[in-house]
């Protein structure tokens, strides 16, 4: 599990080194809104294939299924 951790906390860390690239002073709106949008795209995808995601995994939903 720490592992995970750690690759979270490396592609963050890339990942923010990228989108660094895409701000300009005087634009911060229009930065911190983009990123704003792409987290909410991110978040909803994942809640759209939770289904398929947790079967995938191997895990139940959380509903007192059993395994």
């Amino acid at each position: 599990m720490m592992t995970v951790w750690a690759m979270g906390q490396s592609t963050g860390a890339s990942l923010s080194s990228l989108v660094v690239n895409f701000y300009r002073e005087g634009s911060e709106s229009l930065y911190f809104l983009a990123i704003g949008a792409a987290v909410t795209l991110c978040g909803a995808i994942v809640v759209i294939f939770s289904k398929k995601l947790a079967k995938g995994m191997g895990i139940g939903t959380g509903h007192g299924e059993e395994q």
